[in-house]
């Protein structure tokens, strides 16, 4: 580097010497001498600048105008991409020591990087402090690349250290990259003449070229390379090896104390436990599988040469014991082993055994159900070896007794000996002529077991078979299972004799069971016993045997034995009958024999309708005659066993009900939840009932008892129906309110609806029709609302509201004269009057039940009947028969009568020349396609 100093001349030190002489006298004259200056100790620089940036560098100048009064060590320049620069940490000029004040430059030519904004000051050092000048800053055009004179030592190992002298390097140590061939080293201190680096570890070439970069300008040194020294591997000892052993590596240069080496055998990475100056320790793994092996080492990333070969020695076994025993016997095994279990298979006859314990020189284990001869050879496999040894031997079951020694199927048998139990009882079989026995208990010595069924009369052999070995027992056991010869008589009824011939009818003083049975060697109904021998039983028919003929079966512990010709039960006759006439509620009493002395055994029935039986005997049985069916002329009949029964003759019952069938050659979907009851009215002595699901429509004519399909139109959820001058009107959401056109067999619709509502309630008066009290579907809450539409406006205007408020739904309606009258599912009942548009409450509908839906009603000699339905809408639920019957006149309700064939909901009703119909629905979950007529006045 070149320096130039400037001197001041000495007129400019005498003009500036007469100008602080004037200063000094006027600040006299103006009073200022209350302020005296002091002088300043330290170095004092200004005026920073950079000239002549080019390619190759800068030339940086400034001025130092005062050395001040401490002693100064040297000055210069500093420089870098951080205005914050001091000369500990970027790079510098160094000019020496200042002896003079004046304009001193220096030239920049190291660590400059094209493009790159630099900042740049001045700096004087004193014994006591560094003084920096002001920043300036310029964009560099470049610099010199650094140059290498040489370097050393020539040869080091891995983390030596090494010098490299030249110039134009970098002060800033990160911004030195020094490489080994292609491996970067860390630098750990530099100037711009000289640096220092470690040597990577990674390096792999022994030859290696020196080249250094500064500011993305690069040098290699080609004068001459740089020498790695190599580790050398001279021996590796012991040549034959145990899993386990410990393995010398010998050589020179291992510096292990630094050096990363990694070690395998055969493949098999080891565990280096030890590094000496020239030796490391490894331990063969227990995971090595390869007899001859090569040893592979890695020193760093270098791998070097190893002259020898390792052999894997095979394990052995010196002794084992015991030499014999039974399953789950321990067996301790002495030798040179594997110490990895999983390593390790001991087979004792061909089959591998469960390992309990695994060292190096001991393996126990468990003798294991696979083991079935008596003399097994005995064989060790460890990874590439096999080792036989002396042989196993395995004791099989021994028998010493049985008792008893005969008796039938499923009696209970001990068996006593020893090694009769492998693990558990799963392991142990008993069998009798090859038939399995069923095991109670076992144990080493006792086995409880059960004689196994299926198995002929007569002596066979017993065996117990413990895992894989079977010994047979020297004596025969003797099969005695009871045989029946001869049954008398094949018929009877119950509480007959019957007599059984046969052998071993008896058991240690016991008799056999006897059974009456539709299926051959099963268990049925068992017949009481009345004497018995060895070869001869009595017993008696038992209660509950049907019509269907019995196999007559004898049960003497577990076997079953079966006669091959079947017994039947005498069928029950009708003699007589107490009484011509049926009257609703009375009893009647059928005489005749055969019949079921027990009460539910026997069923009676007037034609289709069942009778309640009160009391039953063999020869009399006595039934009530039920209060509500429909009329009619049909005989009586009983079911008993499977047989039925009819008396010959004709027997009338009178009722208010008539039924009507059949209704069935239609689709009738009706719905079984809250609004899919259908709507049903009637017009000009016809009946219509309209199907909920479907829109099925029919017509039932009374006088010819005819039902007519009309087709099917469209409906919604929830509908109201009214007739209004012989004309049928429909109302629900969907449809709005329509009327029927019975030429053209079509609903014409009138128009929509007053609000967004279903399950609402319709009646008609003096030409108009009222609606209201539905659901609403916005609020989703009961709405009180009501309407009327008149027909010929086809207007649609407010009344006055529901005024009770109530959380069920209305679930009938109906008019009388000119009153409307409502009930609603919580039993409140009101009346409407349209003269008055007012609401009047009544007394409460009094049937049973806290919610009743689904219920019907109608009116007949102007009073309501009302009743039926179910506490809730599902497939099942408590369904009502009760019709209750009120009359305006007195205001009293009084109970009427009860639906034919029991309760249901969701049923439809029509009024036809004062005659109810009423029918469909749902009873019991099941949906109901019938019709029954009521007429009040009919003669009783």
């Amino acid at each position: 580097m070149t320096t130039s100093f400037v001197l001041m001349n000495n007129r400019i030190i005498t003009s500036v010497r007469i100008v602080f002489l004037i200063l000094t006298l006027a600040c006299i004259l103006s009073g200022c001498q209350k302020e005296n200056s002091v002088p300043r100790d330290y170095p004092r620089i200004k005026d920073t600048q950079v000239t002549e940036v080019t390619d190759s560098g800068a030339v940086f100048s400034a001025d130092l105008y005062s050395l001040g009064n401490e002693k100064t060590e040297g000055y210069g320049f500093v420089w870098g991409i951080d205005q914050g620069l001091d000369i500990t940490r970027f790079n510098k000029v160094y000019l020496g020591v200042p002896d003079r004040t004046g304009i001193f430059s220096a030239e920049a030519k190291n660590a400059l990087k094209k493009g790159q904004l630099y900042y740049v000051k001045p700096y004087v050092k004193t014994e006591m402090r560094v003084v920096y000048g002001p920043v300036s800053s310029f964009t560099s055009l470049g610099g010199k690349a650094p140059v290498i004179t040489g370097f050393a030592p020539d040869s080091a190992s891995w983390l030596d250290t090494l010098r490299i002298s030249g110039k134009n390097f970098s002060w800033s140590v990160p911004e030195n990259i020094i490489l080994l061939n292609s491996i970067a080293c860390q630098v750990v201190s530099s100037t711009d003449t000289s640096l220092k680096f470690i040597i990577n570890s990674e390096v792999s070439d022994k030859k290696n070229h020196i080249s250094v970069e500064v500011a993305g300008k690069a040098t290699v040194f080609n004068s001459k390379e740089f020498i790695l020294i190599i580790p050398a591997i001279s021996k590796i000892i012991p040549h034959n090896i145990r899993w386990g052993d410990t393995v010398s590596v010998i050589g020179t240069n291992l510096n292990t104390a630094i050096n990363r080496y990694s070690v395998t055998i055969g493949g098999t990475a080891v565990n280096i436990f030890k590094k000496l100056k020239d030796t490391i320790k490894v331990i063969v793994p227990n995971e090595q599988s390869s007899i001859s092996n090569l040893v592979a080492i890695k020193a760093n990333n270098i791998n070097l040469a190893v002259p020898d070969k390792l052999t894997l020695l095979p394990p052995y076994i010196s002794d084992f014991y015991p030499k014999e025993g039974t399953w789950a016997t321990i067996v301790t095994f002495r030798g040179l082993f594997n110490p990895i279990k999983a390593k390790n298979s001991i087979l004792i006859g061909g089959y591998g055994q469960d390992i309990i314990s695994n060292n190096k020189d001991s393996i126990r284990i468990f003798i294991s159900s696979g083991v079935s001869g008596h003399d097994n050879p005995v064989r060790l496999s460890s990874g590439p070896f096999n080792i036989s040894a002396d042989t196993f031997r395995l004791f099989g079951p021994y028998i010493k007794s049985v008792t008893p020694m005969s008796g039938p199927s499923g009696l209970d048998v001990t068996i006593r000996g020893k090694y009769l139990r492998y693990l558990s009882e799963y392991y142990s079989q008993v069998y009798f002529d090859g038939k399995e026995a069923w095991m109670a208990s076992v144990s080493d010595t006792v086995i409880k077991c059960k004689v196994p069924d299926g198995t002929a009369n007569g002596p066979v052999n017993v065996s117990v078979k413990v895992n894989a070995q079977t010994s047979v027992f020297k004596d025969n056991f003797n099969i005695e299972n009871a045989v029946i010869t001869n049954v008398y008589p094949l018929s009877g009824f119950y509480g007959d004799e019957i007599t059984v011939e046969g052998n071993h009818l008896t058991f240690e003083g016991r008799p056999a069971q006897f059974y009456f049975t539709d299926q051959p060697n099963y268990s049925g109904t068992a017949g009481e016993i009345v004497s018995f021998t060895d070869t001869k039983a009595v017993i008696k028919v038992p209660q509950g045997l049907d019509s269907i003929p019995k196999y007559v079966v004898v049960g003497l512990g577990w076997s079953r034995q079966t006669y091959f010709q079947q017994f039947v039960l005498d069928p029950p006759e009708i003699t007589g009958i107490s009484s011509p006439l049926l009257t609703p509620g009375t009893d009647i009493t059928i005489y005749g024999k055969n019949f079921n002395p027990v009460q539910g055994g026997n069923q009676v029935f007037w034609g289709a309708y069942g009778l309640q039986v009160k009391s039953s005997t063999t020869t009399e049985i006595t039934a009530s005659v039920p209060l509500y069916i429909s009329r009619g002329l049909s005989k009586l009949s009983m079911k008993s066993a499977g047989y039925k029964r009819s008396y010959p003759d004709y027997y009338e019952f009178k009722s208010q009900w008539n039924g009507i069938w059949p209704v069935y050659s239609f689709n009738w979907f009706a719905g079984p939840k809250l609004g899919q009851p259908g709507v049903a009215f009637s017009s000009g002595n016809i009946g219509y009932m309209i199907d909920p699901l479907n829109g099925q429509m029919i017509s039932y004519d009374p006088n010819s008892g005819i039902f007519t399909n009309l087709g099917q139109f469209d409906v919604t959820n929830g509908e109201a129906g009214t007739v209004l001058n012989d004309t049928l009107y429909r109302i629900g959401n969907y449809i709005g309110i329509r009327r029927y056109d019975k030429n053209a067999n079509a609903w014409v619709g009138l128009a929509s609806l007053p609000a967004n509502m279903i399950y609402g309630v319709s009646f008609s008066f003096n030409n108009k029709i009222y609606f209201g009290l539905g659901f609403d579907l916005n609020s989703q809450t009961l709405d009180n609302r009501f309407w009327v539409f008149d027909t010929k406006t086809k207007i649609w205007e407010s009344k006055n509201n529901f005024p009770w408020s109530s959380s069920s739904a209305a679930v009938s309606w109906l008019t009388i004269g000119n009153k409307a009258y409502l009930v609603l599912a919580d039993k409140g009942f009101y009346e409407y009057d349209p003269s008055s548009d007012s609401w009047t409450q009544l007394s409460s509908f009094p049937a049973s039940g806290t919610n009743r839906y689904g219920m019907t009603s109608f009116v007949l000699d102007n009073k309501v009947y009302c009743g039926m339905g179910g506490l809730y809408f599902a497939e099942s639920g408590t369904d009502f028969d009760d019709f209750w019957m009120f009359d305006p006149q007195t205001g009293l309700w009084t109970e009427s009568t009860h639906m034919p064939w029991g309760g249901r909901y969701n049923s439809l009703s029509f009024v036809i020349n004062n005659k109810a119909y009423v029918g469909f629905g749902y009873k019991s979950g099941k949906e109901m396609k019938d019709l029954f007529e009521f007429d009040p006045n009919y003669p009783m």
